[in-house]
Parts: C-alpha cells; structure tokens; sequence
C-alpha cells in the first residue's frame, strides 16, 4: 500500500467487554444447537462434532484500536461501532438464516457432510430464527458493525 493511502473496512463487532456475549456468538450458537439437534437424529456422527473447532472471535472497538497502534503501520482516521437494524436488512427471519448459511456452510459443509445434510441444518437454523423473531430476542434485531478508516504511515 501506498504511504498515506487508505483502506476502509467494515467488520461484525461488539459493543461489550466480554467477548462471548451474545452479540458476539448469536448465529455460532444457532449453529451449535442445530448441529446438536442433527447428531441427536443420527444425521450427523457426534464424532465430527467433537472434532469440530471453529475459533472465531468478535472484536471490541478498543480491541481493533490496540491492534492499530501495536502493528504501527497505520494510523486511525475514523472509527465508529454502528447498530445495524437488521429487520430493515433482512426482511424475514428466512432470509437471516439465509444469511446465516451464505457466510458458514463453506466453513462447516467440509466437516458434516453433503448438500442434504447441509439442507436439513439451516432447515432447522431457519426454524429457530423464526421462534427467535417471535420471541423479539433481541439478539435477532440488531447487529453491530465496526467501521473504520486507517491512514499508511510515511516510511522513511
């Protein structure tokens, strides 16, 4: 990158200190559940759940913050966590789970199995989401997205 050149980055982030809130980890954990629920029906072998991590982490403003200034190469012009209202964004709950599946399945398809499989669990990711909306979680409502400019230091 070009000194003084700029990147801006959009990212899922979290408001909270504690990094497996449930801002952080909501659509993880409908995974996990469905996941759980598909072993119980013998659709999917436990020991592939067992054998499973996926290591994702959600970061603070602050956290992002850190980072910058540790790595040195650039420099903060802007950055702000901003509420996403993700009814506006997604008009169902069907089209949220949709969601959920476009960014995991190519993470976890490798790991439990074919494309039936993969269709009976966002089947069940999509019924959950809809009780979710039901229930007005508010988890399900709003995301938060970390926006941010950062500047490439001058080199000398």
């Amino acid at each position: 990158m070009a000194p003084n050149g700029r990147i801006i980055f959009i990212i899922n982030a979290r408001k909270s200190d504690d990094p497996i809130g449930k801002e952080s980890i909501y659509f993880w954990e409908l995974l996990s559940k469905a996941i759980s629920y598909l072993v119980s029906q013998g659709l999917i072998d436990e020991e592939k759940l067992d054998s499973f991590n996926a290591p994702i982490h959600t970061p603070s403003q602050d956290e992002v913050e850190e980072l910058v200034k540790k790595e040195g190469s650039f420099t903060i012009e802007f950055i702000e966590l901003l509420d996403i209202d993700l009814v506006g964004v997604w008009s169902s709950p069907e089209a949220k789970a949709k969601n959920v599946r476009a960014f995991s399945e190519p993470l976890i398809s490798h790991q439990f199995g074919d494309k039936n499989v993969m269709d009976k669990l966002y089947d069940k990711v999509t019924q959950m989401v809809i009780e979710d909306y039901k229930m007005q979680k508010p988890e399900t409502m709003k995301n938060v997205s970390l926006v941010a400019v950062l500047k490439k230091k001058e080199t000398h």
